[in-house]
């Protein structure tokens, strides 16, 4: 099981990389956040990392953390000098939706579909772009 494997290899970035995937699939968004943080822990500096965490924790309805955790894998980003991930923009989006806020949403949904212009995401920024009202 999961637990056996973080208990066998707690220093082991797959297997909680593993177990938030494996969570999040199984809709345990909280639980799957718990996983990424955990390898966080192992590797901060990671921009993905922090990204799949505020993912889980933007479906699991925790704006406030989830945000928090999106703009740490933006910083993760620059402190790399790397681009931030492609998806970074849509989930910043979805939390400021969530909190009402569609003009800052509206803004982050563009900038989404700049860089990921079709695709099953784009076809959400999309759809929530047209229902977004501020």
């Amino acid at each position: 099981t999961l637990n056996q494997a973080r208990a066998l290899k707690p220093n082991s970035l797959r297997v909680h990389m593993a177990a938030g995937l494996v969570l999040g699939m199984a809709k345990k968004h909280v639980a799957a956040a718990r996983a990424y943080a955990s390898a966080i822990k192992l590797k901060p500096d990671l921009p993905v990392l922090h990204l799949m965490r505020g993912r889980e924790l933007v479906r699991a309805k925790r704006l406030r953390p989830a945000l928090k955790a999106l703009l740490d894998a933006k910083r993760a980003s620059v402190k790399a000098r790397r681009p931030a991930p492609r998806s970074l923009d849509y989930w910043m989006a979805e939390v400021h939706r969530l909190w009402g806020k569609c003009a800052k949403a509206k803004r982050l949904y563009a900038a989404f579909l700049k860089r990921v212009p079709t695709g099953p995401m784009a076809d959400l920024a999309k759809a929530h772009l047209k229902r977004c009202r501020p």
